[in-house]
């Protein structure tokens, strides 16, 4: 996958945008469709369906369940099936999921996901190492150590995951 790739934190009852490439032929037999699904208990499973056999065009919106429990080791498996075969991928890091209403570190506009928006509030709100952020830079402080500085910004672009 390019986007759920893991490290991300999402919040359940959002919607997230899963992107992918395959390296397949263009041959509509050949292009196949694609399975979704996704484990919050890490690589090994149980898997619970997110879509099922749907276009192969590297897009699939996900409403990400509102009643997903709390953890840190959830992970997206991708199947591809086409004529020349099937071929799996799973997440290569775990993905975080955060409750509903329970804030995401570094989404400073509480959307649910971390964006160019949430990036340039944090830039808006640097302070450099031991400053004291203000108070409505909150958000912005991914690291809860008081101050917005190259650790916030470091921990906030590894979990970007919107445009």
């Amino acid at each position: 996958p390019l986007s759920l790739r893991g490290g991300e934190t999402v919040r359940a009852g959002s919607v997230r945008f899963i992107d992918w490439t395959s390296q397949v032929s263009t041959a509509p037999a050949e292009i196949g469709t694609v399975t979704i699904e996704l484990s919050v208990g890490g690589d090994r499973g149980p898997w619970l369906g997110v879509a099922h056999d749907i276009p192969n065009n590297g897009r699939a919106q996900w409403t990400v369940p509102a009643d997903l429990p709390r953890t840190s080791r959830a992970r997206l498996r991708l199947t591809l099936d086409s004529s020349l075969g099937r071929f799996r991928t799973i997440t290569p890091r775990p993905i975080s999921i955060a409750p509903t209403g329970e804030p995401v570190p570094g989404d400073t506009d509480g959307d649910g996901d971390i964006d160019l928006r949430d990036w340039s509030r944090l830039q808006s709100c640097f302070t450099g190492e031991g400053a004291q952020a203000a108070p409505e830079c909150a958000a912005s402080d991914v690291d809860r150590d008081g101050d917005v500085d190259a650790a916030d910004h470091a921990a906030q672009t590894s979990r970007l995951t919107g445009p």
